[in-house]
């Protein structure tokens, strides 16, 4: 006997497009197929008993009814009236014994529903017969194309001040873009929504949202992240057709005023032929107008060797720059300083505002290249002082030479830059000579007059000279700690008469953390040098002994002078007389002890390396207390002191009592003469 077998085959074509759906080559939701089912027998001489093919249609189609055809004819849909039927979502026909090797046909139509979009619809048909061991199954794959997909996008902007309806320099605006498809049956592959801000907006950190939930502003595994002033948020796959969102905030930026800010941003999806690109504009106020800056600026250099300045000595400069104009500001301020060829940059040592940066140009405020240091301090706000600081050393050059350093401070907006400058100069290598001694002296003046109490202002002056000709003192300067009974009165300071900022500029003097300090630099002369200053007595009891102690300090002095002043609360008080050299100073031809010539032996005097001093006062023959001062005729009630030195001059009690002693046995020894000679 011999057995059939089968040759099948199962195709698909689109029977009708719907409505809408443009692409002719495809198959879309919606859309009408036509199956076809194909078998023959392909062995000749045998027969196929009860030949039947069937079809199970997918719940992705819908069968159309009264579509179905068995050889080309048509017939019902009901179940025993003919060839063929359609019941519980099957197809059949029903062929009968073939022994033909003809191609016999089912055709049927469907319909794709809706949902299907991008997939695959599989259908597989049985073809089977009752002498059929192994029946065949065609099958038959559909592609399901989506609908070209079109979006819906918006962007709207917000004042987070919600007071305010307008936007100025400085606001914060809350940004949304919004997008969604508007076709049904339709997905938005791999959707993202960007925003690249444009210049005058700066991102808020941490403010970014992605469908309402909050996001890191890090590229890393959630929806969104922040970057180098581009904002992004994935959507993945939306089949839906609701409103996805992007949310974030920015800052208006200075110099926007009276600017329109637009900020555009991109829609887009792998499969969406027409980017949205929903825009946003806001204007923003005009700035009320503003003062230019004005810079100040100085440069200091500074022997780290000590002495006079030598080749091989180590400089350090410090150049400080502030705008001294209040509410105004110094766009990208840059100090800069251009080594002349005498002087070596020591690599690493280079500070900006106090904090040490590389030498190479990163992303660090400072750097050395080509000879040039440069630090940058971006725009500045504020009154403060800035400073650039280096070191170099001194390469080449001879005795006498002057070396000139120019430093430049410049910004955005000042129209002349500064050129602060310091010049040193070259010094050959000093020979071992004399030292120099030091002679200083302190004395006080009650501005209120009569006794000294509580709420008076007294007024110091501290001075000193070197009593040793043909010699130099280095770095001079003479200071005093106030005592916390006294208070200093500010702006009252001057130095060798001119009168100096209590700021730690670049004037010769200061007054900070509670300490007068005047510099004076080299002193090669034999002048008196001085600082006045006044201070206000804020506390103290009557009888109180107030010793306020200043210090007289040189590079190439040994021992600093530590001249002091006593003033007794409740005691007369009275003026002290002017300084000898000053012609203001109403000084008489006879010294004034303590601040005479250099040969005086005052106890107002001291001489670092010289005469000895005491802490012992004078005991003057119309002083009203042991103790107390008789070096002025005014200056009653206080008590002078001066430093230690080593030399062999008696204290002033000594030197008193002494004389006393010798006045009193020239009387006694008189009186004896003179009662000898009564009784002869």
């Amino acid at each position: 006997m011999i057995f059939p077998e089968f040759d099948s085959s199962k195709i698909v074509s689109i029977e009708e497009k719907a409505a809408g759906n443009t692409d002719a080559a495809h198959p879309e939701v919606g859309d009408t197929l036509l199956y076809t089912i194909k078998a023959r027998n392909t062995i000749a001489d045998s027969t196929v008993k009860n030949l039947m093919v069937s079809d199970s249609v997918p719940s992705e189609l819908e069968y159309v009814p009264g579509s179905l055809t068995v050889d080309g004819v048509s017939v019902t849909d009901a179940e025993g009236d003919d060839s063929g039927h359609y019941a519980s979502s099957q197809v059949v026909g029903e062929f009968g014994d073939v022994s033909d090797m003809d191609c016999h046909t089912v055709q049927f139509k469907a319909v794709v529903q809706s949902g299907q979009a991008s997939k695959e619809i599989i259908n597989i048909a049985t073809v089977n017969g009752d002498n059929v061991a192994t029946p065949d199954r065609p099958r038959a794959e559909v592609e399901i194309y989506p609908r070209n997909p079109h979006v819906e996008s918006e962007k709207f902007a917000a004042n987070t001040n919600v007071t305010k309806a307008t936007y100025e320099v400085g606001d914060t605006i809350s940004y949304t873009i919004r997008v969604r498809g508007v076709v049904n049956d339709t997905y938005l592959e791999n959707l993202t929504i960007t925003d690249t801000l444009p210049a005058g907006l700066e991102y808020v950190p941490s403010t970014l949202k992605v469908d309402g939930v909050s996001v890191t502003d890090a590229d890393d595994n959630d929806a969104g992240y922040s970057v180098t002033g581009q904002v992004y948020g994935s959507f993945g796959n939306v089949k839906d057709m609701n409103w996805h969102t992007l949310e974030f905030q920015a800052v208006i930026q200075a110099g926007e005023g009276g600017q329109t800010i637009q900020n555009t941003a991109l829609v887009k999806g792998d499969n969406i032929d027409q980017p949205g690109t929903p825009t946003e504009k806001v204007i923003v106020e005009p700035e009320p107008p503003v003062e230019p800056p004005v810079v100040e600026s100085g440069k200091l250099a500074n022997d780290l060797n000590g002495g006079s300045i030598e080749v091989g000595d180590t400089i350090e400069y410090t150049i400080r720059a502030r705008n001294t104009v209040s509410g105004s500001q110094v766009t990208n301020l840059v100090i800069s300083d251009e080594l002349p060829q005498e002087l070596e940059y020591v690599t690493g040592t280079l500070k900006v505002d106090g904090v040490s940066v590389t030498d190479s140009a990163d992303s660090d405020r400072g750097e050395y290249v080509n000879g040039k240091v440069k630090g940058s301090f971006g725009t500045v706000t504020d009154t403060a002082w800035h400073t650039l600081e280096f070191q170099a050393k001194v390469v080449n050059g001879k005795h006498g030479d002057i070396i000139k350093n120019v430093g430049v401070v410049n910004g955005d907006n000042l129209n002349v830059p500064n050129r602060p400058s310091e010049e040193v100069t070259i010094n050959e290598p000093n020979p071992v000579g004399p030292a120099p001694a030091l002679e200083s002296g302190k004395e006080v003046k009650d501005l209120n007059g009569g006794t000294i109490q509580v709420g008076d202002v007294i007024e110091y002056t501290i001075r000193t000279r070197n009593t040793a000709p043909a010699t130099s003192v280095t770095n001079l300067v003479i200071a005093d700690e106030l005592l916390n009974e006294l208070k200093y009165v500010a702006g009252s300071l001057k130095v060798d008469g001119v009168s100096v900022t209590d700021a730690p500029d670049s004037d010769k003097g200061s007054y900070a953390d509670g300490k007068v300090n005047g510099q004076f630099g080299n002193i090669t002369d034999t002048a008196w040098h001085t600082i006045v200053f006044r201070a206000k007595l804020i506390a103290g009891q009557d009888g109180q002994t107030i010793r306020n102690v200043g210090e007289v300090t040189g590079d190439n002095l040994i021992d600093p002078d530590h001249p002091y002043e006593d003033i007794i609360i409740g005691g007369r008080s009275g003026s002290n007389p002017g300084i000898p050299g000053d012609t203001n100073d109403g000084s008489t031809d006879k010294p004034n002890p303590g601040f005479g010539d250099s040969d005086s032996e005052s106890p107002d005097s001291s001489q670092s390396g010289g005469s000895n001093g005491s802490d012992d006062t004078d005991v003057a023959g119309d002083s009203e207390a042991p103790g107390q001062s008789g070096n002025s005729n005014d200056s009653a009630n206080v008590e002078s002191g001066y430093s230690k030195g080593t030399g062999n001059k008696l204290p002033d009690t000594a030197t008193n009592m002494y004389n006393y002693l010798m006045a009193g046995c020239i009387i006694f020894f008189a009186g004896l003469f003179l009662l000898k000679r009564k009784k002869t």
